[in-house]
């Protein structure tokens, strides 16, 4: 019985031990380090990446002489990085001077310290297309000197580049709520490292990062990159993890305590349904307050030709409810437009797509601004038109009627925006959503024809309001879609961005 109970005892200590602990490989850590302004805080923050056991130290810029002579006397293995994020084909194809000058200094500063085991030639680029290969290769030729440092570059897949020889792939692994439970990390002879990348929502959690390294325990060689930002928030947040980062690069089988913390659960944006539920209530009491509009709706669907004569019969006066109709149409656009660029376009692609337009972050680089955008684009284009149809009228004394016949076809948009805002929150496909919201933008753009056929009944010449209105409006979508196909650094960035995780 002494014997059973004596095994017992043994089995408990073992068996709290697996409860909250896992076994890694000794790890390789590196930092990338968002230099501070002042030099002493920076000076202070490299003594704390030593003491929490980071080896390895990666920068977008040179620091001056005491941060370099720091990182020296530490030990620091530093990988330098030209700091060119985003780059298309075009970016190396068509660079400026200042471009070119940037990259001359930061590499010639490179190269003449002795720390500095690597050059990072640019982060999340347009990797899949040979065009950017073939333009960023000479200018990469040019960076080679005697020293013979390898180049590496930041991104999401792997890339083999025949014509690019010493290099290696820091891989960024995006953790999100969504696969923080089904990671999978490629090995692959190219990939020189690891990058934790975590969404805003995981950011403060443990968790994530553990399983993180769990994932990249088989390639334990390979060093791990954690920006500097976070890891000195989550040093101050959570005190022990500062001892569990220094056991994970000191010792073979590493403790890593998880504190009591419930990661969250992927969910969508409320705000579409906000508006979709603001909208629909000022519909209904728009509906209910004005009988006008209570019996015209139906009877523009219904029967249309009558609606039209009632318009030139002046029967509706105030142009009330067309403000109304365009405002809530553009609100529900706008938030069909924001669900669709958040259900194709990642945060990593956001920002790519406004680092290279960034006149369009309108609310910052994030997709409100694709909601505000579409919104003002909206309401513009339509008083736009109606005013437009209204000069081009010359039988038409009243904008009420002009405005009324251009606003009322918009209200089909409802159904569709609506439908597609209700899928978004039900979890369905990308490709619907997609499809519905592109149907509410090329029904917006047609409104304009609807409303010109309808004015037309008053005309006194049809083919003087047509080559009025509807041939330049015609011209002019022609024109911008030609533009648009022709801007090739447009079109880089946009693809670039959609390919992004």
């Amino acid at each position: 019985m002494a014997n059973y109970r004596f095994r017992f005892l043994f089995l408990i200590p073992l068996l709290l031990t697996l409860s909250y602990t896992s076994v890694y490989g000794q790890r390789t850590l590196g930092v990338s380090w968002d230099i501070p302004e002042h030099q002493q805080q920076a000076i202070a923050e490299l003594q704390t990446f030593h003491e929490l056991g980071i080896s390895i130290i990666e920068v977008q810029r040179s620091p001056n002489a005491a941060v370099w002579q720091q990182i020296d006397s530490l030990g620091f293995e530093v990988y330098g990085s030209l700091g060119i994020r985003f780059p298309t084909s075009s970016t190396f194809r068509k660079p400026d001077s200042t471009l070119i000058n940037d990259i001359e200094d930061k590499a010639s500063e490179y190269l003449t310290k002795s720390s500095v085991s690597a050059i990072g030639l640019f982060g999340y680029g347009a990797v899949e297309k040979p065009s950017f290969w073939n333009a960023l290769i000479p200018l990469a030729k040019q960076l080679k000197t005697d020293r013979q440092l390898p180049f590496y570059f930041t991104g999401q897949r792997t890339t083999k580049v025949d014509s690019l020889s010493n290099y290696f792939i820091i891989l960024e692994t995006p953790v999100t709520a969504s696969t923080v439970d089904s990671l999978t990390v490629p090995q692959d002879t190219l990939i020189g490292g690891y990058r934790y990348a975590p969404s805003d929502r995981l950011k403060t959690f443990i968790t994530p990062f553990k399983q993180f390294l769990e994932k990249t325990s088989t390639e334990a060689q390979k060093p791990i990159f954690i920006n500097s930002s976070w890891l000195l928030s989550m040093e101050q947040q959570h005190p022990q993890f500062a001892q569990t980062l220094q056991t994970l690069t000191t010792e073979e089988n590493a403790v890593f305590p998880l504190p009591k913390e419930t990661v969250p659960t992927p969910q969508s944006s409320s705000l579409p349904i906000i508006v979709l539920l603001v909208v629909w209530g000022t519909i209904a009491f728009h509906y209910h307050s004005s009988p006008l509009y209570r019996k015209s709706i139906f009877r523009y669907f219904t029967a249309h030709k009558f609606f039209i004569n009632d318009i030139f019969q002046r029967q509706i006066r105030s142009p009330l409810p067309s403000i109304i109709i365009i405002l809530q149409h553009a609100f529900l656009l706008g938030a069909a437009v924001f669900i669709t660029a958040i259900s194709i376009l990642s945060p990593l692609g956001q920002t790519a797509f406004f680092y290279h337009l960034p006149q369009l972050a309108i609310l910052g680089n994030n997709p409100y601004s694709f909601l505000g955008l579409a919104l003002i684009a909206s309401v513009i284009v339509s008083f736009f038109s109606a005013i437009w149809l209204y000069l081009g009228h010359k039988s038409i004394n009243s904008f009420t009627q002009i405005a009324t016949i251009y606003a009322w076809p918009l209200q089909v948009n409802f159904i569709l925006t609506t439908t597609a805002i209700t899928l978004y929150a039900s979890g369905a496909t990308t490709v619907s959503i997609v499809i519905l919201t592109s149907l509410a933008l090329l029904l917006f753009l047609l409104t304009f024809f609807v409303a010109a056929i309808d004015a037309t009944r008053l005309s006194r010449s049809i083919a003087l309001f047509q080559f009025k209105t509807t041939i330049p409006y015609t011209l002019i979508l022609v024109g911008l879609l030609t533009w648009i196909i022709l801007q090739e650094q447009l079109l880089e960035a946009i693809s670039l961005a959609l390919t992004l995780k």
